[in-house]
């Protein structure tokens, strides 16, 4: 028996932090790593992708795992894996584009080795693809306390309790034959000062994203600052799933502060830009580059 040792590990998707900022460089899935020391290998550590949340597009996700003591870490493993409740047939984003893994003791780690992958990692099974890569150490650095992903995983009570708002989010389906939707909705609300999470919506007593029809939800939120983009999705589910969104309408009901997203485009597998998600920006916002972690380079209305 070895004595376990706590680990922190911050997996990017961006140049500068890091899942890459190559398109559809996110995944749905789960990630996995193993660690290669002087004395041995690890067993396979699973960082979950709980929600969905993590491993969006250019953005850092900071993970707590332990390990047995392995002496100097010499090569990490860095693998994808099925995320529970994913059905991986039917998702279509199968692949994550990973720029790099930092590992670090924690707490009290000064020095956290960087593993630099800039490759695209795979499902197991997808043909012409690695689903796993092996990574030796490309260089060693001091610990950055001030992190993005660190800053966003500190503990609540070394925080200030954060300022809630009520969003009230309407959202209008166009006016076009068979528009409507019967598959389950979900919206992420991005501010200056962070995001929302994916939020269910969901109501009750009447049918919900019919055509031509306006359908509010009220969220209550940590206040995000000012709304720079919003991603709308829904997950294929029900005999209508196919949907056309016209814009989404979100009022800070707390400040006072109100944010329409025109969409005017078919979220649907076969239609439109065939995804199951719109990144919608406010009306009128000028392209100003990326405005935090996780935007776009710019906006696209493509069909």
């Amino acid at each position: 028996y070895s004595a376990l040792i706590p680990l922190e590990a911050v997996v990017s998707t961006q140049s500068t932090g890091s899942v890459s900022n190559k398109k559809d460089s996110g995944t749905n899935h789960d990630i996995w790593v193993s660690l290669e020391g002087k004395s041995g290998t690890s067993e396979k550590l699973q960082l979950k992708n709980n929600a969905g949340r993590f491993f969006n597009k250019a953005t850092s996700d900071l993970f707590f795992f332990e390990c047995e003591d392995l002496g100097a870490i010499t090569h990490l493993r860095v693998g994808l894996s099925p995320r529970e409740g994913v059905d991986a047939e039917k998702d279509g984003i199968k692949q994550c584009h990973l720029h790099q893994v930092t590992v670090n003791r924690s707490p009290g780690g000064e020095t956290e080795q960087v593993f630099v992958c800039n490759h695209w990692l795979s499902l197991p099974g997808t043909p012409g693809r690695k689903s796993y890569r092996k990574l030796g150490v490309t260089s060693s650095q001091p610990v950055n306390p001030d992190h993005p992903a660190r800053i966003r995983s500190a503990p609540a009570a070394s925080l200030p309790a954060p300022s809630l708002a009520t969003y009230r989010v309407e959202v209008k389906t166009a006016d076009k034959f068979a528009a409507g939707t019967d598959a389950n909705v979900s919206v992420t609300l991005y501010g200056k000062t962070g995001d929302s999470g994916k939020q269910a919506l969901v109501g009750s007593g009447k049918n919900l994203f019919e055509r031509n029809e306006l359908s509010s939800f009220d969220l209550e939120l940590a206040d995000l600052g000012k709304l720079v983009k919003i991603r709308i999705e829904h997950d294929n589910s029900g005999l209508g799933a196919s949907w056309c969104l016209d814009h989404v309408i979100v009022t800070n009901v707390t400040a006072g502060d109100k944010y329409t997203f025109p969409c005017n485009q078919w979220i649907d597998k076969k239609k439109g830009n065939k995804e199951l998600f719109r990144v919608l920006w406010p009306e009128g916002r000028k392209v100003e580059g990326s405005e935090l972690p996780g935007s776009e380079e710019q906006p696209t209305q493509e069909e």
